[in-house]
């Protein structure tokens, strides 16, 4: 089996790093919009991360045999499809309960977009340094990727902060679409 260490699939790798990164950004906004908006007591509105973390520790130790079998570009392709569809239609949901789906969906969809990247930075590098090199870089697109979520979340707190989400959901589609071409 050779390698794909074309720069075509390293950009696949930085982009579904990057676009996970958006969407697990908004914790601070949601606990922050909880409470002011959905009145939401601090405790309930704290408890956020763990629809996001939760889903995460037990994904982890389920989701990597499926996706060996299913593809790294056809699991990338199907992560970003139900994180595309679930931006676009959290500004109609725009309640607690919304958010708390959106934190388990964010959360499965990390990290199996963690394990998938990570496992497909070694069929991309020729060399340990090569290797290494390129999870610095992932690192930095993904402290880059969330810095660029809380700015657009921002951006958006001046009028309807849901919309935001439309964002993610074209970066998404996006990325979705050079992965399939």
């Amino acid at each position: 089996m050779s390698k794909p260490n074309g720069l075509r699939a390293k950009i696949g790798i930085l982009s579904s790093f990057f676009v996970a990164s958006l969407f697990i950004c908004g914790l601070p906004i949601f606990v922050m919009q909880a409470v002011s908006l959905y009145h939401v007591s601090h405790g309930s509105a704290g408890a956020l991360e763990s629809y996001q973390n939760i889903p995460q520790i037990i994904i982890s130790f389920i989701v990597f045999s499926y996706i060996t079998r299913i593809g790294y570009r056809k699991s990338l392709t199907l992560i970003a499809f139900i994180m595309t569809l679930a931006c676009i239609v959290m500004p109609y949901l725009d309640n607690f309960w919304a958010i708390k789906l959106y934190m388990v969906l964010a959360g499965m969809a990390f990290v199996c977009t963690k394990i998938t990247v990570y496992s497909a930075t070694a069929l991309v590098t020729k060399s340990k340094k090569g290797h290494v090199s390129f999870l610095s870089i992932m690192e930095g697109i993904f402290m880059f990727g969330t810095m660029f979520g809380m700015w657009v979340f921002s951006e958006f707190m001046k009028g309807s902060w849901m919309h935001a989400f439309w964002i993610f959901a074209c970066l998404s589609a996006l990325r979705d679409c050079k992965i399939i071409n």
